[in-house]
């Protein structure tokens, strides 16, 4: 017997992932698994990084009058 239902599982922990990997494995079910890549990782690594930065005092404050100075326009 086949089917065409498709299901879309959005786990949330990588402990998750695995006890549903395991889980699929054991009733012999195909499945694929797919990294959410929506946004480049260096993109994403760069974001991190700032907010540790950010955390951890390391930000440059600027007035709003001195903005187009510190942009340099």
């Amino acid at each position: 017997m086949t089917t065409n239902s498709i299901l879309i599982v959005e786990p949330e922990t990588e402990q998750q992932i695995i006890a549903l990997e395991g889980f699929m494995e054991k009733l012999k079910i195909k499945f694929k698994v797919k990294k959410d890549d929506t946004y480049n990782q260096n993109y994403v690594e760069t974001i991190l990084n700032s907010k540790k930065q950010i955390k951890t005092g390391k930000i440059t404050q600027v007035n709003k009058e001195d903005f187009k100075n510190f942009l340099g326009v």
